[in-house]
């Protein structure tokens, strides 16, 4: 319940007007309830640190497909023994590469901002928290393809 500002009245939470002094009661006159506590108000952006990973998730995820078109150079390469399609796959693989590691620093950045508004107690980043976890994983499988890739162009 609140009080009237202007007599003390106590009010419902539905009450437009003071019955008693008919003062109008809308949301910025609204004294506090009697006997309530107000919540702390947050501090803190949902979304902190969601740019940086996103940008980590399309840079994983490009550079996952550079490694996947270079196991089709490679076999290419193999077949023909081109040395055009073996530069190609090196290519690829260095490009994959290059991507990859700074997919892997910018989620764990933004797994981390989430740690840490957590810590201070503040909202929650929880999109920066879920594509943070996407782009490590991805990361994590495009290095383990990137290890397959190195193997397979060394053979050739």
């Amino acid at each position: 319940m609140y009080q009237c500002r202007k007599c003390g009245k106590q009010l419902t939470y539905e009450a437009e007007y003071c019955s008693k002094c008919l003062e109008e009661i809308n949301a910025s006159k609204k004294a506090t309830s009697s006997g309530e506590i107000k919540p702390k108000k947050q501090k803190g952006r949902v979304m902190d640190g969601f740019g940086p990973a996103l940008t980590g998730a399309i840079l994983g995820t490009v550079g996952f497909s550079l490694i996947m078109f270079c196991f089709i150079a490679a076999d290419l390469a193999v077949g023909t023994r081109r040395s055009f399609m073996q530069v190609s796959a090196w290519l690829l693989w260095v490009f994959g590469l290059i991507l990859t590691i700074p997919s892997v620093i910018l989620g764990i950045n933004s797994i981390k901002c989430f740690v840490n508004a957590k810590r201070k107690n503040r909202k929650k980043p929880i999109p920066a928290l879920i594509i943070g976890i996407d782009t490590v994983a991805t990361s994590a499988m495009a290095s383990l393809y990137l290890l397959i890739a190195l193997a397979v162009l060394t053979a050739i």
